[in-house]
């Protein structure tokens, strides 16, 4: 009897009394990424989000989680639904982003210490190619439907240029005549092999990739010509999803951007594709990035 009038007692007490409210839940930040090995790709970008977790503490961010998708539909599809806040990536899907959800550029990735890059155009020195004019009824090898300086960068060259060109399903078929005819190789070593034993006439890779003897090894060097360059345009770039907080959004980009300062940030960039640092997007490259955008697009619907 006793303990049920104390139980009653401290019901009466207590009724009165607010309750106690419970802590705000913590904003949570997402990194999103396109990748085949989901497993891999988590693993790389994990220090990332852990850095920028603890770097944005202040901002309320509680935590940054990271998620692996298989195709660049899907990552547009989450960060339409406020699922991914910011992800990294190549001109080609941050184009693919802008347009499919509205993904809004921040800054610029030194991707494996390069800021910039620019398609090369290559041929053998005995071809007689010696400008983009010469390849009209000839034929090329571009790298992948998806990639910016194996496809669409020198592709909107050619079309900006007034070429006409025209795919083919294998390299050793021709293209109609007065076209530049172009096969798609797979990969960067594909194409100098083809161009190295005349299955094309000329090929187009990066400059980064030049550079790289396992794609351009040295004996396939000595006979070949670069005879176009591209412009140069980012290698890579952040991007963050339309409707992110504009506080957010600035912490983030000032996180980013700070990070070559802070002397505990260098693991977390190594693991970030070997990032060398971040910075702001110019004008030049905006303005670069305006005018490519549309045919960019167009090129990416096609194929």
């Amino acid at each position: 009897m006793a303990r049920r009038f104390l139980a009653i007692l401290c019901v009466l007490l207590f009724a009165g009394l607010p309750l106690r409210a419970e802590p705000e839940p913590g904003r949570v930040l997402v990194l999103g990424a396109i990748h085949k090995d989901l497993e891999g790709r988590y693993a790389e970008l994990r220090p990332m989000a852990d850095y920028v977790a603890a770097a944005m503490a202040d901002q309320g961010i509680t935590r940054v989680d990271v998620m692996v998708v298989e195709d660049r539909r899907r990552l547009a599809r989450m960060m339409l639904d406020g699922r991914i806040d910011w992800t990294s990536e190549g001109v080609a899907n941050a184009v693919y982003l802008q347009e499919a959800a509205g993904a809004q550029l921040l800054v610029r990735k030194w991707k494996q210490g390069t800021p910039q890059f620019r398609s090369v155009f290559f041929a053998r020195a005995d071809s007689g190619i010696q400008a983009l004019a010469d390849l009209s009824g000839r034929t090329m090898a571009f790298v992948r439907q998806d990639s910016t300086a194996g496809h669409l960068l020198p592709a909107a060259e050619l079309i900006h240029g007034g070429y006409r060109t025209s795919s083919l399903d294998t390299p050793r078929q021709s293209g109609p005549a007065g076209a530049i005819a172009y096969a798609f190789s797979g990969s960067e070593i594909n194409s100098t092999t083809w161009v190295h034993k005349r299955i094309v006439d000329a090929g187009v890779i990066s400059n980064v990739d030049w550079e790289t003897p396992d794609r351009v090894p040295d004996f396939f060097r000595k006979d070949f010509v670069i005879f176009h360059q591209t412009k140069s345009m980012p290698r890579a770039m952040e991007l963050v999803r339309s409707d992110l907080d504009p506080d957010l959004r600035l912490a983030l980009k000032e996180t980013l951007v700070g990070m070559d300062r802070d002397p505990s940030a260098a693991a977390a960039l190594q693991a970030y594709q070997g990032t060398l640092r971040f910075d702001e997007l110019d004008e030049d490259n905006l303005e670069t990035m305006r005018q490519l955008r549309s045919t960019f697009a167009q090129l990416m619907l096609v194929n």
